[in-house]
């Protein structure tokens, strides 16, 4: 056996888990990135399809 056991709490600590959360947000940085830019593109895209609506309305008149 080992003279150094690891335990638990010590695999489970606050700075392990942010280090690991931070090295896998940097490693998939590119896929993260461009799942978020289609995201917010598909968010606004109904706000951006109503915008011409009011000035088709206003025109018209």
């Amino acid at each position: 056996m080992s003279q150094n056991p690891i335990t638990l709490t010590k695999l489970l600590s606050v700075g392990n888990i942010v280090s690991a959360s931070i090295r896998i947000y940097r490693d998939n940085f590119k896929s993260y990135f461009g799942i978020a830019i289609r995201a917010t593109l598909w968010f606004l895209l109904p706000f951006l399809a109503l915008i011409p609506v009011p000035l088709i309305l206003a025109y018209a008149q």
